[in-house]
């Protein structure tokens, strides 16, 4: 039976056609030293219903939502939060695990910083599926309390990731959970929201969460470049006035997806986050000089583009 002595938890895990992941995420959960939990599992379109696949044992006392069609992983989670009646729940990919004693050190971090926090986030391991090798990784010391926190907090806290994070309920629907429009980036967009608003937040010391990563996606990206992209600049037009506000947040978040935005060949877009960059930060040396040699390249690209038409059109 649950403790009565420790905080519940509800465990929300949004899965889809991946049986076997999604088996051992439940029985990371099911094998804790603690036992104040709850499950709630979100089949989110799985072309088979993981209620027919997996064994009634390990379903036992775990409450599924199906969704005969895919609404996307935003709004699975959403399902899960919204159907929750603990005060904090936990957000867990079917991809990935939880050390044998993460409720237990959870319950003791919602217990002493609860009051005073709406999310919270854990250590990680990383498990590199083809060498079946676990690494630890390093999550850096945050807090931010109602809006107020050093900016190296405020950069930092865009490494978290959906997966092993608290959040306190109320908070999480008051803010409006995970936009559902968005299929990727999403976390950073809830992360964002969220601190703009003046919610509270930290990092914790202990428990600990182990992030599968693998050659297939997860529930939080997408094949096609341009919904990625998409995606990406959207988020950053909606908190253009808070990265003004953070301009070291700003630089690590506009800078990390120009990069990935210039290596897929969205070269405009690109360039344009770095000039918004200099408009945030006009001494950043490092965005400085990274605009002018995409555009020298972007450049180049189209004289040569540009000659090898005429060449094409003259059979030079």
């Amino acid at each position: 039976m649950p403790s009565t002595s420790a905080p519940m938890l509800t465990v929300i895990i949004p899965t889809r056609n991946r049986i076997d992941f999604v088996e051992q995420a439940i029985q990371s959960i099911r094998t804790q030293c603690a036992t104040n939990w709850r499950i709630i599992l979100v089949d989110d379109g799985s072309d088979t219903p993981v209620s027919e696949q997996l064994s009634a044992d390990i379903l036992a006392n775990i409450q599924i939502l199906r969704n005969d069609t895919s609404c996307g992983v935003s709004c699975a989670r959403n399902q899960g939060a919204e159907a929750a009646d603990s005060e904090w729940i936990l957000f867990l990919d079917d991809d990935d695990w939880l050390d044998h004693s993460f409720i237990r050190a959870a319950s003791d971090a919602v217990t002493i910083y609860g009051p005073s926090m709406d999310f919270m986030w854990p250590q990680r391991s990383n498990y590199y599926m083809s060498k079946r090798e676990i690494v630890p990784a390093t999550v850096r010391d945050v807090q931010i309390k109602k809006g107020q926190g050093t900016e190296e907090a405020f950069a930092h806290a865009i490494d978290v990731s959906c997966t092993g994070m608290l959040f306190k309920r109320a908070s999480f629907l008051q803010a409006g959970g995970f936009d559902p429009t968005l299929r990727v980036s999403e976390d950073r967009d809830l992360v964002f929201r969220l601190l703009s608003q003046g919610y509270s937040c930290r990092s914790l010391a202990e428990p600990r969460l182990i992030f599968r990563i693998h050659d297939g996606e997860r529930l939080s990206t997408h094949q096609s470049r341009e919904t990625q992209a998409n995606s990406d600049m959207l988020v950053i037009a909606r908190f253009d006035l808070f990265f003004r506000q953070h301009p070291m947040l700003a630089n690590r978040f506009i800078g990390r997806v120009g990069k990935r935005l210039w290596r897929e060949g969205y070269a405009t877009d690109a360039i344009k986050l770095m000039k918004l960059q200099l408009e945030i930060e006009p001494s950043d040396l490092k965005s400085r000089k990274r605009l002018w040699i995409w555009m020298f390249l972007s450049l180049f690209k189209t004289k040569l583009y540009e000659a090898r038409n005429i060449a094409e059109d003259t059979n030079i």
